[in-house]
C-alpha cells in the first residue's frame, strides 16, 4: 500500500512544517486538467443524449458517454484496476502507474 501514496508524503511533509504555497503542490499535464476534461464529456453526453432520444431509449448513459470521451484511457483503467482486485483477492501486489 506504500506504494500507491509515496509520491505524497514530501508534500505531506512540507505541509506539516509550513502552509503549503501553490509552488509547493505538483503541476499537472494539460491533457488531465479538469476544465478540459469537463469539455470532452460533456459534448460526449450530449451525444449520447441526442443518440438516445433518436432511438426512443429512456436515459442516455453515462458509461457510454465516458467510454466514447475517454475510450482507451478508460478500458486500460478498468482493466488495471480489475487485475489490481485480482490482485489483492489472491495476495499478488500490482500497482498502478502514476498517469491515471
Amino acid at each position: 500500500m506504500y506504494l500507491y501514496y509515496s509520491w505524497v508524503f514530501p508534500l505531506i511533509f512540507r505541509g506539516y512544517r509550513h502552509d503549503l504555497e501553490l509552488d509547493d503542490v505538483y503541476q499537472i499535464d494539460a491533457v488531465y486538467r479538469t476544465r478540459d476534461l469537463k469539455n470532452i464529456l460533456e459534448t460526449a453526453w450530449r451525444k449520447q443524449s441526442k443518440s438516445s432520444n433518436l432511438n426512443n431509449e429512456n436515459e442516455p448513459s453515462l458509461f457510454e458517454a465516458v467510454r466514447e470521451a475517454f475510450g482507451a484511457q478508460f478500458g486500460c483503467l478498468i482493466l488495471l484496476l480489475t487485475l489490481q482486485q485480482a490482485g489483492i483477492k489472491y495476495g499478488l501486489t500490482i500497482t498502478l502507474p502514476h498517469v491515471f
